[in-house]
């Protein structure tokens, strides 16, 4: 009954059912070592009886600190074994567009895995492809690591573990407040249509387009581009602005 019930508590990783074996097994040992003091002291070795309680006791006092042990550990949210945390790291940066990673955290909940990471992307990767990086490295994990059901993946244009320099500044609703009244000096400007933000560097890059009906002549595009650039990097916390046409 031990074998059978380790075998299914190693199959499907469940700690319960792996102490349902080890009860098997000190049933079977404990009736052995009670039955060999017994015998001891009805042969004239009555010594045999307290040693076979003492063996006993030391027995399970040993299965029940290895359980207990173990199971202190997943309650701590103790990490995965090295070797595992190791290969979630080289599957994670078989991905392509993933630049590096970090605040790798793992841990255990009962018979499953957890991991939550940060991966380096491109800083200016649109979001949809963001999320669709993160999706595949979570279906990678969860398919190559049995145990592994449950994947956070936080995508990062820059290295945010060291400091978060862009998290003082203003939200797009809040800038664009600020940068529509910049750019309201110079009236060319009041057709901008799409505007896309960076946050990078401890700063703001603003790309924006404008339809090409808004220009008179191509000679035109040169003095939209520099107002465009003059307005934008006027108001605080804009490092950059790049104007396109379409």
């Amino acid at each position: 009954m031990y074998h059978v019930t380790h075998r299914v508590g190693v199959r499907i990783n469940s700690k319960m059912v792996l102490a349902n074996a080890w009860h098997h097994r000190t049933d079977s040992i404990s009736s052995v070592v009670v039955l060999i003091g017994i015998a001891g002291a009805q042969l004239g070795m009555p010594i045999l009886d307290p040693i076979a309680a003492i063996f006993v006791a030391v027995m399970i006092a040993k299965i029940g600190y290895d359980l207990g042990y173990h199971s202190a550990r997943e309650l701590v949210d103790t990490a995965l074994e090295p070797e595992t945390v190791e290969q979630i790291k080289s599957r994670i940066l078989e991905n392509e567009e993933v630049l590096e990673l970090h605040m790798l955290r793992t841990r255990r909940m009962g018979h499953t895995s957890l991991v939550d990471v940060h991966i380096l992307v491109h800083p200016k990767l649109s979001v949809s492809e963001g999320h669709h990086i993160s999706e595949a490295i979570e279906a990678s994990l969860i398919k190559f690591f049995d145990d592994i059901n449950d994947v956070t993946v936080h995508i990062d244009p820059e290295n945010d573990e060291c400091e978060a320099r862009c998290r003082n500044l203003p939200l797009r609703s809040e800038l664009i407040v600020a940068l529509k009244h910049a750019w309201s000096q110079y009236s060319e400007l009041n057709e901008i249509d799409d505007i896309t933000l960076h946050y990078l560097d401890g700063q703001i890059t603003v790309e924006a387009n404008i339809p090409l009906t808004a220009l008179d002549s191509l000679q035109d595009a040169e003095k939209f581009q520099s107002n465009f650039r003059k307005a934008s990097v006027a108001v605080a916390s804009v490092g950059e602005a790049d104007l396109r046409f379409h």
